[in-house]
């Protein structure tokens, strides 16, 4: 994952589009939402990829949904 500095804080550049090409070739997409209100799961950081704004939600997930182009066909939850 990239990273880079600034004044000591160290951040990431979260790829949230991406083509997994060997097993099972797919396009996978990670979207983001208002986060997880009990955030007290050891195992899951997915609070920490939030935002209150619904707005700054839908236009950052749109652009990242934009970017699938149905390479690999259907899915598995797309009707027959």
């Amino acid at each position: 994952m990239p990273c880079g500095v600034l004044s000591d804080a160290v951040f990431y550049v979260m790829e949230r589009y991406s083509i997994i090409k060997d097993k099972q070739p797919r396009e996978i997409v990670l979207l983001r939402g208002a986060g997880c209100v009990y955030k007290r799961c050891t195992f899951c950081d997915y609070h920490t990829d939030c935002d209150q704004d619904t707005a700054a939600n839908f236009r950052l997930n749109q652009a990242v949904l934009d970017r699938v182009t149905g390479l690999f066909g259907e899915g598995a939850c797309d009707p027959p």
